[in-house]
């Protein structure tokens, strides 16, 4: 990830924490495990901006979704999702991110979670699940990426 967009991604990192609405503790039995597609140093840097870049589209395309204006406020929902569009477009304008192989590996990664939210009727703990994955992710790639700079 271009370190111009650093501080872009802990601001989508902070939106994703002010969504959290229903406290973690009370969604234990909603755990699972949606097997995320990565290990840290997978991947040399080209790779891995573009897997950032494939999750960004994935998370912004789960966001986006009419389900996902229940649990949170517009306002809120708006921001975060203009902080990933922001991201999306800015790396796009960086580096060719052609990457079908990691696009699929990524796809079917979104792909467990929306089946997850079906499963469970998009219910709050559902949606905070997935909110924590999501945020746990992130945090991975951004540490990760903040790590290779320094």
């Amino acid at each position: 990830m271009p370190s111009s967009l650093q501080g872009e991604s802990r601001e989508t990192l902070r939106k994703l924490r002010q969504l959290q609405n229903v406290p973690s503790g009370s969604c234990i039995h909603d755990r699972i495990n949606f097997r995320f597609p990565w290990k840290p140093h997978q991947f040399h840097e080209t790779e891995a901006t573009c897997f950032y870049h494939q999750m960004l589209d994935q998370i912004f395309n789960l966001f986006h979704t009419e389900d996902s204006h229940a649990p949170w406020g517009d306002l809120l929902l708006s921001q975060l999702l203009a902080s990933l569009h922001y991201q999306q477009t800015e790396l796009a304008k960086v580096q060719n991110l052609t990457c079908p192989d990691l696009g699929n590996v990524v796809r079917n990664y979104f792909r467990r979670i929306a089946s997850y939210l079906q499963k469970k009727k998009y219910s709050p703990c559902a949606w905070e699940r997935v909110r924590r994955e999501i945020e746990e992710r992130l945090f991975l790639l951004v540490s990760e990426a903040a790590s290779e700079e320094s």
